[in-house]
């Protein structure tokens, strides 16, 4: 297979299909976040002087290189011409990857790709191909592979239906929480306890156990637990509070998909609960809340 096959070829970067069909393809759904997920990928092939693919030893005509191998063969380097305000560029080792793929000498040309697989994975029975593009270039009918793999097959559907539904894919939900934590603070808190008990309840909170300080020193204290529980969830951990595993790590496999929305209002409330007392006004509260 040779370089050739590309449409055409700008600013270094391949391009597989007319310009026309790119606008489906190269449209996302939804944006994706590239470094620490479990999904992502770096796929490498290796050219010779004549465009010709070379096989890589081991690897055949692609290599695939998982996430938790990135670190092997990206490094961090500082960008010293830009002075104070130094910037930190990662460098790829593709010398490593040409002797890996059995090559010492010659001329080489090398193409790398960053790919988040969301739908189709590079692993049966996860694959998919692009069975028809529609005649407005507008849609395209993706299909799986025939196999006969349970397991496998149930993990393509949830995957192809958290791509339709617009879902939040684990991988994607891991880069974005920090950002989430750190905007988070004392005044949501205080927000989940009125929308969920009402004024009456924060009234006799503060009027009955503590002083405005208390309360303050409270709030802070729930954030950090929920800090800390949101963190876990995403490093795959005992996220129950009070469990005798709290923080540990699970041996079950990472889910593919999470309703982060739902989780995140469920862990605050388990939060609030851990820390604030219950009193009759409460459990009264609890009560009409369940109800409605």
């Amino acid at each position: 297979m040779s370089l050739q096959k590309y449409k055409k070829i700008e600013n270094k970067r391949g391009y597989f299909i007319d310009d026309v069909d790119s606008k489906v393809y190269e449209k996302g759904v939804q944006p994706s976040l590239y470094g620490s997920g479990t999904s992502d990928v770096l796929r490498f092939s290796l050219y010779d002087v004549n465009d010709n693919i070379l096989p890589q030893t081991k690897y055949g005509n692609v290599r695939f290189i998982t996430s938790n191998q990135l670190s092997t063969y990206f490094k961090k380097v500082r960008d010293t011409d830009r002075g104070s305000n130094q910037t930190i560029k990662y460098e790829l080792d593709v010398d490593a990857l040409i002797e890996e793929a059995g090559y010492n000498t010659g001329i080489f040309k090398v193409e790398v790709l960053l790919v988040n697989d969301r739908v189709g994975i590079d692993k049966q029975p996860m694959r998919v191909w692009i069975h028809e593009v529609s005649p407005s270039r507008t849609e395209i009918r993706v299909l799986p592979i025939k196999v006969n793999n349970t397991e496998g097959e149930a993990e393509l559907k949830e995957r192809y239906e958290t791509f339709l539904k617009n879902g939040m894919f684990f991988d994607d939900i891991k880069e974005m929480m920090p950002i989430y934590l750190d905007k988070i603070n004392i005044n949501d808190i205080e927000k989940v306890i009125l929308d969920d008990y009402g004024n009456s309840f924060l009234n006799e909170l503060k009027k009955q156990y503590f002083t405005s300080q208390q309360l303050s020193k409270t709030f802070i204290d729930i954030l950090d637990t929920y800090r800390e529980v949101m963190n876990y969830i995403i490093e795959h951990r005992d996220a129950r509070i009070g469990s005798s595993t709290y923080g540990n790590r699970l041996t079950t496999k990472e889910p593919i998909s999470l309703n982060v929305h739902n989780v995140a209002l469920q862990k605050m409330r388990e939060c609030i609960d851990y820390h604030l007392p219950k009193f009759s006004i409460r459990e009264k509260a609890e009560i009409t809340f369940t109800e409605i």
